[in-house]
């Protein structure tokens, strides 16, 4: 069976397989994933500080809430 192709485009692109995680990119993964458990960390924290009941403004104030 033949087959013809009027028009093609496309992008190519070439990688070398080994230089996929070269130590450069695994710091950059590694960094990427710590600061995004950081930035999860603040949100729940701030989540819990938002939904907790207290005693007040003034409560908290005096004693360093």
């Amino acid at each position: 069976m033949d087959i013809e192709i009027q028009e093609l485009t496309g992008t190519v692109r070439a990688v070398d397989g080994s230089g996929l995680l070269n130590p450069r990119t695994v710091e950059v993964i590694v960094a990427a994933v710590l600061a995004a458990l950081d930035r999860r960390k603040r949100n729940d924290e701030q989540a819990r500080a938002d939904t907790r009941v207290t005693q007040g403004v003034a409560a908290e104030q005096e004693h360093g809430a």
